[in-house]
């Protein structure tokens, strides 16, 4: 059994995928890349520790829930709220998103770091900062989800894990 956590879209997606921004300064009349930053969301806000059992460097499946987060508009309105930030935080041009957001499923993974008080970004104040790292995204596998958090079979997923189950 591993374990899995249900997360609204758009933050499913932006826990399981990393993007790498440059931030480019034109040097002696050429264009030069002056910081590669590899980001990808960290933090996952929750009202709720997560389950004792979890430690640190655990893999913990992405649900992405069938809910959306209302604070978000469907479609191109989280592409541009996305790009603004990107623009304002990295420089950037934006986060590639999807054309569509897989909801009711397995959508990734992450990997546990415990649950600091942080000053990230993406920390709301007044909540549990579950630290999640490296996150990869995985075929979406049509899942029944749970609040909080689920343990799922993983020899019911139609394809191996990359990694080693830690039970």
């Amino acid at each position: 059994m591993i374990y899995a956590t249900s997360v609204r879209q758009p933050w499913a997606y932006l826990l399981t995928h990393s993007h790498k921004w440059r931030r480019e300064a034109v040097k002696d009349g050429i264009k030069q890349v002056v910081e590669e930053v590899e980001v990808c969301k960290r933090i996952e806000n929750r009202t709720k520790q997560p389950p004792k059992i979890w430690k640190v460097g655990m893999p913990i499946l992405i649900h992405a829930g069938k809910a959306w987060d209302a604070e978000f508009p469907k479609g191109r309105g989280v592409t541009e709220f996305f790009k603004e930030f990107a623009r304002k935080e990295y420089g950037s041009d934006g986060i590639p998103m999807p054309d569509k957001f897989e909801q009711g499923g397995i959508v990734g993974y992450s990997f546990y770091h415990g649950y600091p008080e942080s000053e990230n970004y993406w920390a709301n104040e007044g909540m549990f900062h579950w630290a999640l790292r490296d996150g990869k995204s995985l075929p979406f596998v049509p899942w029944k989800g749970q609040v909080h958090c689920f343990k799922v079979d993983e020899n019911k997923l139609p394809f191996e894990l990359p990694f080693p189950i830690p039970f």
